[in-house]
C-alpha cells in the first residue's frame, strides 16, 4: 500500500476532509481524483496530510492534481512554481523520504506548443522546480491525461536543448482506475461516494479549481448497471438509443442535430441542456432556422445531472454523481449510447464519459477525439466493430463543408443506420451480451494503467 499525502487530511468514521493549503488555492489544483481513489481504494492507496506528523515519518507521495487551466497559467505566472509543498513535505523530499507527483487532469490540454516556442511552457515550469527544490527525477513526477503528451515533451526537448529532462514523465488517463474502482467498491460492496461538499472556492471565478476544502461521505450505494449473465435475459430495451450532454459543446450539437435530421430523436433517451433562442443566436451568430427552433422546444429530457456553474458550494456536489455511476435509464433502457467525449479535436485523451460506457447493456459509440477506441482496445476492453464500422476512430479532424468534423461525419454514418432500426439495434444489443459481459469483468477486476504507475512509484519509494 501506497500512502498519497495532501496538504490537510482528516477523516472520522466514513466522513473524510481534504483541505487545500493557503500557498496552493491561487494555483490550478484540484483534489477531485485523488480524494475518489483515496477513499475507494482503501486496499491500494492510504491518504494522509501533511498535518499528521506520525504518517510522514514513512515513505510517501505528496500530490497535487493540476487542472485544465495549467497551460495558460504558466504563461501568465512564470515566477510561481506550479505547487508549494507544506514544509514538512519539503523536509521528507530533502531527506528522499517522498516523492512529489504533479498529475494533469485528463483534459487532453496541450504542454507544450511549437508555434509559441517563447512562451513558458508546463515543461519548463517543472525543470524550474526540480531546480528550486534540488529534485532528482526520481522524486519528481508528471503524469499526465494527455496520450499524446510524449511526441510533446520530445519537441520540447529538441527546442530547447534538453538532452534529459530533470522529472518522470508518465501518459495515463486516470477514468479507468477511479470509474473501475466505484464499480467494484458499488458492485461487491454497495458502497459509493456520498455528494462531494465544497464549502467555498479560493477565489471567485474559479469554479471547479482551487477550492478551500472538500468533504466526501462513504454511503450504501447499489450498482446502476445490469449484473454478470443477465443482459441477455432483460426486457427488449424501450429505447434504441441513449446520449449524455451534461453541457453545450459544438460536437455534442452535432448529435443532436443528426438525430433531429435523421427524424428519431423521439427513439432515443437525451440529456442536453435548455438554451434559450438568444443563446443560440449568440453562439450560433445567425437567425435560427424554424426547424431548430422545434428541436429547441422538444428539449430537454434529462437523464443525467445538469452542469450546474452558477452555485460554486454546490458544484461538486451535483456533479460526482454524474462523474461515477451512470443513470439506472441509461444502463437497462437504451439498447445502444453515443457517448460524448470532452472534445472531438486535438489531442488523444479518454475521460470517464467513455469508460462509462462499459456500465451498459449494449454497444457504444464516442463521439470524441481521434484514438478513443483504439486505446480502449489496447487495454483489454472490446469494442464494436463486429456490428459497425469503427474505422471513424482513426479519421483526421478535418471540418468538412457541412461544418462537423471528418470523424464525426464517419461515425455518425456508420452508427445511423444501427440506431434507426429498431429491431436490428435490439438484436446487436442481445447478440453483444456476452461481449458486454466481459468488458465489465475487465472493468472490475483488471489491472489498470494507474495502478501499474503506483506500483512503480512505490518501487521507487523503496530505493530512494
Amino acid at each position: 500500500m501506497i500512502s498519497l499525502c495532501f496538504d490537510e487530511f482528516y477523516s472520522s468514521g466514513n466522513d473524510f476532509v481534504f483541505k487545500i493549503s493557503e500557498d496552493n488555492r491561487r494555483r490550478p489544483i484540484i483534489y477531485f481524483w485523488s480524494t475518489k481513489t483515496a477513499v475507494l481504494g482503501y486496499d491500494v492507496v492510504k491518504p494522509i496530510g501533511a498535518n499528521q506528523p506520525e504518517e510522514l515519518k514513512h515513505p510517501f507521495v505528496y500530490v497535487a492534481e493540476l487542472h485544465w487551466e495549467l497551460p495558460d497559467w504558466c504563461k501568465k505566472v512564470d515566477d510561481e512554481p506550479l505547487v508549494v509543498p507544506p514544509p514538512p513535505v519539503l523536509e521528507a523530499l530533502a531527506d528522499k523520504r517522498a516523492i512529489l507527483l504533479l498529475n494533469y487532469a485528463q483534459e487532453g490540454r496541450v504542454h507544450y506548443d511549437p508555434d509559441e516556442p517563447d512562451s513558458v511552457s508546463v515543461f519548463d515550469k517543472l525543470e524550474k522546480l526540480a531546480v528550486e527544490l534540488d529534485l532528482p527525477p526520481e522524486q519528481l513526477w508528471f503524469v499526465t491525461g494527455n496520450l499524446d503528451g510524449q511526441s510533446e515533451l520530445d519537441q520540447w526537448k529538441v527546442a530547447k536543448g534538453v538532452v534529459s529532462e530533470a522529472f518522470t514523465f508518465r501518459t495515463c488517463e486516470i477514468s479507468t482506475y477511479g470509474i473501475g474502482r466505484v464499480a467494484y467498491e458499488s458492485y461487491h460492496n454497495s458502497r459509493g461516494l456520498q455528494h462531494m461538499v465544497s464549502p467555498g472556492f479560493a477565489f471567485p471565478d474559479q469554479k471547479c479549481a482551487s477550492w478551500k476544502q472538500a468533504k466526501i461521505s462513504v454511503v450504501e450505494r447499489k450498482f446502476t448497471a445490469p449484473g454478470f449473465g443477465v443482459v441477455g435475459g432483460l426486457p427488449e430495451p424501450k429505447w434504441n438509443f441513449g446520449s449524455l450532454s451534461r453541457n453545450f459543446r459544438f460536437h455534442r450539437w452535432w448529435i443532436l442535430e443528426s438525430l433531429f435530421d435523421a427524424e428519431i430523436l423521439h427513439k432515443g433517451l437525451i440529456s442536453f441542456p435548455q438554451l434559450g433562442v438568444e443563446q443560440l443566436e449568440f453562439v450560433f451568430k445567425e437567425p435560427i432556422p424554424r426547424d431548430l427552433l422545434s428541436l429547441i422546444e422538444s428539449l430537454p429530457r434529462f437523464i443525467d445531472v445538469e452542469w450546474v456553474l452558477s452555485a460554486p458550494a454546490n458544484f461538486n456536489s451535483q456533479n460526482i454523481a454524474a462523474v461515477t455511476l451512470p443513470p439506472i435509464e441509461l444502463n437497462f433502457d437504451c439498447a445502444f449510447e453515443l457517448i460524448n467525449e470532452t472534445s472531438y479535436d486535438g489531442s488523444t485523451l479518454v475521460t470517464e464519459k467513455s469508460i462509462k460506457g462499459i456500465y451498459g447493456r449494449g454497444p457504444f459509440a464516442v463521439n470524441g477525439p481521434r484514438g478513443v477506441i483504439t486505446y480502449l482496445n489496447s487495454l483489454g476492453v472490446e469494442t464494436w466493430s463486429k456490428y459497425f464500422d469503427e474505422s471513424y476512430d482513426q479519421v483526421p479532424d478535418k471540418i468538412e463543408e457541412n461544418g462537423r468534423s471528418a470523424r464525426f461525419n464517419t461515425m455518425i454514418g456508420a452508427v445511423l443506420p444501427v440506431i434507426s432500426n429498431d429491431d436490428e439495434v435490439r438484436r446487436i444489443c442481445k447478440d453483444s451480451a456476452k461481449q458486454r459481459d466481459g468488458n465489465l469483468k475487465w472493468l472490475l477486476g483488471a489491472k489498470k494503467p494507474w495502478e501499474t504507475i503506483l506500483d512503480e512509484l512505490e518501487e521507487t519509494l523503496s530505493q530512494l
